[in-house]
């Protein structure tokens, strides 16, 4: 369900899947993991990676980050600046760059992609000056279908960014790394956690249906506070829950 990489060089990286079931990271019921909109619903799921847990603990958040960094060190050294697309990315990506700074001996910028009031990414103009014709590695917390990292990666190329890579905190997209970096159009990608759990659009999701599988949205997590806002009825059969 949940696969840490494995890196025989990193003393700690041992004990992150024991460190993350401590904390119960992952959570069980009825969730919505992408943001619905008039034309889709979202996807579903009956499990929830808690991403917010993690930055909270702060020795796992540091296990998480000396690892990110060791795997930027060894896929693409050649860097100058670590980019995190806001909100959830924006803790990862400047502590993965301090330990970058450690490790390479030499100064990591670190940067995030702000959102504007529509949801859409853009770089603020303090940090596009950074990130022009500079290699960047962009750290994402958590992908579903990658498409948050693609709208990232547009505002940092259009801001005259170089895309060396992109490395997840946890990827549950059911893709491989190597399928993603062809995906984005990137020389590398790499995931630190891999979860393997099913995901639904909302017409076959079992926790939807007038079954016994039925389960009350969440709406505290991920996206169904949305979702029951946009599909009140269907919010209405299966209840909801915080």
């Amino acid at each position: 369900m949940i696969q840490v990489a494995r890196d025989p060089n990193d003393p700690d990286r041992h004990e992150l899947l024991p460190d993350l079931k401590k904390i119960d990271v992952l959570r069980e019921g009825h969730f919505v993991l992408k943001q619905p909109q008039p034309a889709g619903q979202g996807k579903h799921s009956g499990h929830y990676f808690d991403k917010s847990l993690i930055w909270s603990w702060p020795n796992v958040a540091e296990k998480i980050c000396t690892a990110l960094s060791h795997e930027i060190y060894i896929g693409v050294p050649d860097l100058d600046v670590v980019a995190g697309p806001a909100l959830g990315a924006i803790i990862p990506a400047y502590s993965t760059a301090v330990h970058l700074s450690l490790r390479l001996s030499r100064q990591i910028r670190s940067v995030w992609v702000e959102k504007d009031e529509n949801g859409r990414f853009y770089m603020p103009r303090l940090f596009a000056e950074v990130v022009k014709g500079k290699r960047v590695v962009v750290v994402e917390d958590v992908t579903t279908a990658v498409a948050s990292v693609v709208e990232a990666m547009k505002a940092l190329l259009a801001a005259g960014a170089i895309i060396s890579g992109v490395v997840f905190v946890c990827n549950r997209s059911g893709m491989t790394d190597k399928e993603i970096a062809e995906k984005l159009g990137v020389p590398w990608a790499k995931s630190l956690i891999t979860l393997s759990l099913p995901t639904y659009d909302r017409n076959v999701c079992p926790y939807c249906q007038l079954t016994v599988d039925r389960r009350p949205i969440n709406v505290s997590l991920g996206y169904g506070a949305d979702f029951a806002s946009l599909y009140p009825s269907v919010a209405e059969i299966c209840g909801t829950t915080k």
